[in-house]
């Protein structure tokens, strides 16, 4: 008989395809280590798991080399509206921003909305294991 745990892993990956967009980049947190990590029992809800992962860093990278910034944003925001929305919640200066900071922020909003886009699904995973 299947965990909870391995239930919730085989759902996440199989059924809503949630993983990292940019796995081959260093500094991104692996959600099934997380879910290793945690209270299983605890995790009974989206608000539960969301904040699980955030706790966990799921939803963060480290992007270390420049070039992997670049990179990113290139292919996320080249125009880097987006990115600069982010930057002005923030409140942050453009002494505080660099190519390094630029892409983290984009890469944390993109998985959180990527995340939360899987509310209802990941709700009804909890309401049928009950």
């Amino acid at each position: 008989m299947k965990t909870k745990l391995s239930k919730l892993i085989l759902f996440l990956e199989f059924k809503t395809g949630f993983q990292s967009d940019i796995e081959d980049f260093s500094g991104v947190t692996n959600f099934v280590d997380v879910l290793y990590d945690a209270d299983i029992k605890k995790i009974n809800s989206f608000e539960d798991l969301y904040k699980v992962f955030e706790d966990g860093g799921v939803f963060d990278s480290d992007f270390i080399f420049n070039e992997d910034c670049m990179y990113y944003l290139l292919h996320n925001d080249p125009s880097l509206i987006e990115t600069f929305d982010i930057v002005s919640e923030f409140g942050l200066t453009i002494e505080q921003l660099n190519s390094r900071v630029l892409a983290n922020l984009l890469f944390s909003r993109k998985e959180r909305e990527k995340f939360e886009a899987l509310k209802e699904q990941i709700d009804k995973f909890f309401k049928n294991y009950k």
